[in-house]
């Protein structure tokens, strides 16, 4: 059953980047390099972006790139893609990316889902709980992160999902 509650355009407007959940996503995300850092790990950073879709309706997904100190060694290895589960966003991650990064050895991305986090909202137009058709809703998910492949010219990536992330 997929039930999606969506805050209007301008409740996300507010609360974006330079509102209090861009905010608490960059607090959690420096704690998590911080914490690694602390613990003797090699050292990270990251930056945060919003990749077009250009699917016409201006919608993008918010994307956390992680990048560890001898990263551009494995620039030829796919992406790692990491998608969040119901509910969440790319601060699921916060502790244990600052880790995979290290070992990946190239680029590792971690995504919110279309009308999660920080990425565009756009209007759920298919049917709620039971009604739903499961094969909609997950090109729903699938479409718009397949734009997002494209508009950041992967051609392969690897992809790691928790729960929902994992289905997709």
């Amino acid at each position: 059953t997929f039930f999606c509650a969506l805050p209007t355009a301008e409740q996300h407007r507010q609360r974006s980047m330079g509102g209090s959940l861009g905010k608490a996503e960059l607090a959690l995300l420096d704690h998590g390099v911080r914490w690694w850092s602390d613990q003797g790990g090699a050292p990270v950073s990251y930056t945060t972006l919003d990749v077009p879709l250009h699917d016409g309706d201006g919608s993008h997904i918010h994307t956390v790139e992680y990048f560890s100190k001898g990263g551009e060694k494995g620039a030829k290895r796919a992406p790692l893609v990491c998608l969040h589960g119901y509910g969440f966003g790319t601060g699921l991650y916060f502790s244990t990316m600052p880790s995979i990064v290290g070992r990946w050895g190239g680029r590792v991305f971690a995504l919110d889902s279309l009308g999660c986090g920080l990425s565009s909202r756009p209007r759920w137009r298919l049917a709620q709980g039971e009604s739903a058709d499961v094969a909609e809703v997950e090109e729903f998910f699938v479409g718009g992160l397949e734009r997002w492949r494209k508009s950041m010219k992967i051609d392969r990536m690897v992809l790691l999902g928790h729960s929902i992330g994992g289905e997709l």
